[in-house]
């Protein structure tokens, strides 16, 4: 027999006693191979009875390996440059070599280049212990130091500049954890071992603090070897090796962290793992693609291989992945190289599809050096934008609006359904006559109603327009000056949520139309100053959104006076002629005929009629027969004009 490594004959010794359960489950499986024989098939467990669902995905395929075989280590990775031009970069650290011997050693894959290239090493190696990337550096908290003794060791790497920094330690030694990342900012560390027993202890890291709290401590066993991820708001933690039920677990627990406080959140338990029983898994969230690549931004959480019953004899392959959509796990492509004693799996966006990584682990006999890749069943995420256009016109109170929705598709992966959504503008109806067909609204027609245009699946360069019509409610309600309209277009890709929002809704304002007063005639009227008078008629020829009052005045008050002195129109008698009298007022001087004008104004009155401009009305006043002249302080009669 070979001479085994003290770590490794300590181990044979206490499994051999039968004190697995009295160690940290994390170190011992991978030890124990060495007196049971080697599965030489990688184990996959079963689905369970019922129907899952399948993700889409490309499968695995195996990438360049790296240059030595490590287990028990961590995962990060960090992209650069624009999409979809990036560089994607894999960061494994620290671990356990072929040797079963601790290394302190970090690599760095470039995926654009194909090369594994030595990086500064982690200060203080350990094994059984994640990484977190948070705005360019990579956060590495915990792990063993030694056989199964944690560390409160937060060590900080700084991709930029190689550099490694010292962190605030973790409130509580933790090592084989899970982990995952929040509002890109805060990193968690969730259950693990702390050198004496399984923990449920949810530590908190805020990255732009340097500092530890603790939040809700999870449901559900208490467990090492567990994995799991972050999306959103929402937690996902599995399997593990339970030190009190000694074995391995198939628990699903599932939390809700509150948006406002990062240390509060909701557990409960999900379905089971699909898997069954496993520890020492791996676990990661793919990355956004697009302006927000990087960043943990998808639905979904993977988990790959582990260990099914803690002998360290057993490798599985098995892939699930849990969808947050549905709340449903979906069965995954078999990896092609069973492991355990993996703690990270991680994502990378390239070449403008998204994939997950896994590198090394234990295949129940050696530890091994396998870089592979999970591709995920779609491509880049489409970018899908939306214009409105009224026309550039207003509308009438009382009339029509019609909006073009003009729709475009850019990405490789197209839009399996894509659908534009309207809200009927507040102050009008769908007028389903003049709108394109296809629309549907809900509950009704009526404003407020939201109208659904179904797209269907778009390719990529798609494009179109969709005609959207509404007829503008009359009388105006209160306060609307103008029509103000919005739509949005969105696709229903199950697994690649857009990235680019900020073009999948456009608006449009609508102005109401100036109003107009008709009078008529405008010209030509006579009055006297022996009392005879001229009408004229008043009328809006454009629906007010409100009551409009009319004043009339006479530029000339000593030649004629309008009465009444003020009309008022209203959204029932807006298109009801009324009459407005002049009556001519004799001045006992001898002036002649004199013209003179009556001019209205708008006295009060909203939207559309607040600033029109009343036409002014010409008369002249005729002199009168016997007009009195005063001149040098006498008074005389002049003759009647003839």
């Amino acid at each position: 027999m070979n001479r085994l490594p003290t770590a490794m004959a300590t181990a044979m010794v206490l499994i051999a006693a039968g004190s697995v359960a009295t160690l940290a489950h994390a170190q011992v499986s991978a030890y124990a191979s060495i007196r049971a024989p080697r599965n030489l098939a990688p184990s996959v467990s079963p689905v369970p009875l019922g129907s899952l669902g399948v993700f889409p995905t490309e499968g695995w395929s195996s990438q360049t390996a790296m240059p030595s075989q490590r287990w028990a280590h961590a995962l990060a990775s960090y992209s650069m440059g624009a999409y979809p031009l990036n560089d994607a970069f894999v960061y494994v650290i620290s671990g356990a070599d072929g040797s079963f011997a601790n290394t302190s050693s970090v690599l760095r894959y470039d995926v654009a280049f194909d090369t594994w290239t030595p990086m500064a090493s982690l200060p203080v190696s350990r094994t059984q212990l994640s990484a977190a990337q948070v705005g360019g550096k990579i956060f590495v908290p915990g792990g063993y130091g030694g056989s199964f003794s944690p560390v409160t060791r937060l060590d900080i790497y700084d991709i930029a500049t190689d550099t490694w920094t010292a962190g605030a330690p973790l409130l509580q030694a933790t090592g084989d954890y899970a982990i995952g990342t929040f509002q890109d900012r805060y990193v968690y560390v969730l259950a693990g071992y702390s050198g004496s027993a399984d923990l449920n202890t949810v530590q908190v890291y805020d990255t732009q603090t340097n500092t530890w709290q603790l939040a809700t401590p999870k449901s559900g066993t208490a467990a090492a070897g567990l994995r799991g991820g972050i999306v959103g708001n929402h937690v996902i933690v599995v399997g593990g090796y339970s030190q009190v039920m000694a074995g391995e677990l198939s628990e699903t627990q599932i939390g809700t962290i509150d948006a406002a406080n990062p240390a509060i959140i909701t557990w409960a338990p999900g379905p089971a793992y699909p898997g069954g029983t496993a520890g020492r898994l791996g676990a990661g969230v793919p990355v956004a693609a697009g302006p927000a690549q990087g960043l943990p931004a998808l639905n979904f959480v993977v988990f790959t291989a582990g260990d099914p019953n803690g002998s360290g004899t057993l490798a599985k392959n098995d892939t699930w992945i849990y969808d947050f959509r549905d709340n449903s796990w979906k069965s995954g492509p078999t990896k092609p190289t069973g492991v355990s004693n993996i703690c990270d799996i991680i994502g990378i966006s390239t070449g403008g599809k998204l994939r997950m990584v896994s590198t090394g682990g234990y295949d129940g006999s050696t530890v091994v050096s396998v870089q592979e890749w999970l591709t995920l069943g779609y491509e880049e995420p489409a970018d899908l934008a939306i214009t409105m256009s009224d026309g550039n016109v207003s509308v009438a109170p009382n009339g029509s609006v019609t909006y073009s929705l003009g729709y475009t598709v850019t990405g490789a992966a197209g839009a399996p359904a894509a659908t534009i959504t309207e809200t009927v503008p507040v102050g009008t109806t769908f007028n389903a006559g003049t709108s394109a067909a296809g629309w549907v609204c809900t509950p009704d027609a009526n404003a407020g109603s939201t109208c659904l245009f179904p797209l269907g699946a778009l390719a990529d360069g798609a494009n179109g327009s969709v005609v959207f019509s509404v007829d503008v409610t009359y009388p105006v309600a209160p306060g609307i000056t103008e029509i103000l309209n919005s739509a949005s277009i969105a696709t229903t890709a199950p697994y690649a949520p857009e990235q680019n929002l900020a073009n999948n809704v456009a608006s449009d304002t609508t102005p109401f139309a100036d109003g107009a007063v008709d009078i008529t005639p405008v010209s030509g009227l006579v009055t006297g100053e022996d009392g005879s008078s001229a009408s004229f008629q008043v009328v809006l020829a454009v629906p007010p959104t409100g009551d409009v009052t009319i004043a009339f005045a006479s530029d000339d008050p000593t030649e004629g006076i309008a009465a009444p002195a003020q009309l008022v129109f209203t959204t029932a008698n807006w298109n009801v002629a009324q009459t407005v009298t002049v009556t001519g007022i004799s001045d006992f001087l001898a002036d002649g005929d004199v013209a003179y004008t009556v001019s209205g104004s708008i006295q009060s009155g909203t939207g559309n009629y607040a600033n029109v401009v009343v036409p002014t009305v010409s008369l002249t006043n005729l002199d009168g027969p016997s007009d009195r002249i005063f001149a040098d302080g006498f008074d005389g009669v002049v003759p009647a004009r003839r």
